[in-house]
């Protein structure tokens, strides 16, 4: 008897398009920023990136073509979450500190950020808990959700403990968001969310304002340049030295204009506003390119986001169904959020441009992210 061979005949390649244009146009900008440095670091970031991608690319291809993918992260879900909290634990014993967070750790030569492997472990976690109570769902209040879901709220809390005590704010509020709405998609009552809204409230408050120094520093300097708050008629014209990155953003953005000053005369990247590699990377886009190049850059992102939470709305299972929508989400917060603070509608965090910003760990768990993205929305064949 022939043995029947499963071949893959259909997939979102606008998706795959868009991911390869944003990723090529991230190694690009990491070029033309080490162009600029004159010194032993100039192709630094260029190389280290494109080692990323060779790294990445062959697991984008696995979480992609193999046609068993879905089923091996439900069986091995808990497992991926155990690896996190081994790697998050071996960041706080022998993990290296930079700029004031400790949040990298050294495996195999490479320098890895385990936080960012949180963003698609709970994610993976999460949908496969909320499957598998899914009966419960619509009728659980706060005490339901406390009996029922009790070991998931564990499990989030200790996950969410090992990242802050590695002073990574910003990855808990994305994080912490991402899995909000996969509740909400679940269809939890909507009183449940005022309760956990007010709770997570309550602590991001006392977490900022008991925390360190520097939080309330850039909150400070938010009230001063945030377009909200100018909008409302409330100034600040004060200018200290802390304001420095927040201002030189908004300045390349300025410059920019209508159609950029072109790669060859962008001010910023002459290490006059720093992480331009990474957290700021859309300033340089907006100063090089102007709005009709930033707008192109979002608009890719909406097309994105679009693709990915129409494949969740057609999954043909409440787990397939979660898990692309948490992935989307999740890179939909990240992408408000750097633009976001690029462009000073929100305070100052440290989190990339999803596939443009200089960063091997996050691009790694992007490009496995939207593996598992087109996995599921491909269709095959036995012949």
């Amino acid at each position: 008897m022939r043995k029947m061979k499963t071949f893959l005949v259909e997939y979102d390649q606008v998706i795959l398009f868009i991911v390869a244009i944003l990723t090529l146009f991230g190694l690009f900008l990491q070029l033309n920023i080490g162009s600029s440095l004159g010194d032993n670091r100039q192709m630094n970031f260029f190389i280290n990136q494109l080692k990323w991608v060779f790294i990445s690319l062959p697991f984008f291809i696995f979480f992609f073509r193999y046609s068993k993918v879905i089923d091996l992260l439900y069986k091995f879900s808990f497992v991926f979450i155990i690896i996190l909290i081994a790697l998050l634990v071996m960041v706080l014993v022998k993990g290296i500190s930079i700029q004031g967070g400790t949040r990298w750790i050294r495996i195999f030569g490479f320098t890895i950020q385990p936080s960012t492997l949180a963003h698609p472990a709970l994610i993976i976690f999460f949908a496969k808990f909320l499957e598998k109570k899914r009966d419960v769902i619509k009728d659980t209040g706060i005490a339901g959700f406390i009996k029922n879901f009790w070991f998931l709220i564990l499990v989030s809390a200790i996950v969410f403990l090992l990242i802050a005590l590695g002073r990574h704010l910003s990855t808990l509020i994305v994080l912490g968001l991402t899995l909000f709405t996969m509740l909400f998609v679940a269809e939890f009552k909507f009183s449940l969310f005022i309760i956990l809204i007010l709770l997570l409230g309550g602590f991001l408050y006392f977490y900022i304002s008991d925390g360190a120094a520097y939080r309330l520093k850039r909150i400070e300097i938010y009230s001063k340049y945030s377009l909200f708050l100018k909008a409302l008629g409330y100034q600040r014209t004060e200018i200290e030295a802390d304001d420095y990155q927040v201002r030189e953003s908004l300045t390349a953005i300025s410059r920019g204009g209508l159609t950029g000053t072109g790669i060859t005369r962008g001010r910023a990247k002459h290490k006059y506003l720093p992480d331009i590699n990474s957290d700021y990377v859309f300033a340089l886009i907006a100063e090089q390119f102007g709005f009709i190049g930033s707008l192109i850059t979002v608009f890719l992102y909406c097309i994105f986001i679009f693709r990915v939470f129409l494949i969740s709305s057609y999954a043909d299972s409440f787990f397939k169904k979660l898990l692309i929508f948490g992935f989307g989400a999740n890179l939909f917060i990240t992408v408000l959020v750097n633009v976001g603070v690029s462009i000073s509608a929100l305070p100052s965090t440290g989190l990339p441009l999803p596939f443009i910003s200089y960063g091997g760990s996050y691009l790694l768990t992007s490009l496995v992210m939207v593996g598992i993205i087109l996995n599921v929305s491909s269709k095959r064949k036995s012949v």
